[in-house]
């Protein structure tokens, strides 16, 4: 997994904002716990620019997921989370971390709580 390709992608205003994470890939699924951020941010567009860090894409439609292990996009506007990630489906089910977890312990928790606080629609595609 340390090897492994990621991105997340926020919408917001009708653009994407996509970061590439390159290994380990469920880095991306671990950046949505800070969703909070940018809805707590007097300025969301700088706390959405340094969420995602200075490599991004800005385009007016979604990106491309090709060669990507673990993906996510998120729609602000809409609270719509869309991905492949297995980190992000054991914290929408609520399972605990396993020790063979390369995250922390929280992580899960904090992920699901942004979620439901923010009534997000996740939606798991392969």
């Amino acid at each position: 997994m340390s090897d492994s390709l990621g991105s997340i992608s926020i919408c917001q205003g009708g653009l994407h904002y996509t970061r590439i994470v390159e290994g380990p890939g469920w880095l991306a699924a671990d950046m949505v716990q800070y969703l909070d951020d940018l809805y707590r941010s007097d300025d969301p567009s700088s706390a959405l620019l340094k969420l995602l860090g200075i490599d991004i894409r800005i385009l007016r439609r979604k990106p491309p997921r090709r060669g990507v292990d673990h993906w996510v996009w998120i729609d602000l506007d809409a609270r719509i989370l869309e991905t492949n990630s297995p980190m992000i489906r054991k914290a929408v089910d609520r399972q605990p971390t396993s020790v063979e977890d390369p995250y922390g312990p929280g992580v899960l928790e904090r992920i699901y709580e942004v979620l439901d606080r923010k009534d997000f629609s996740v939606k798991f595609v392969r």
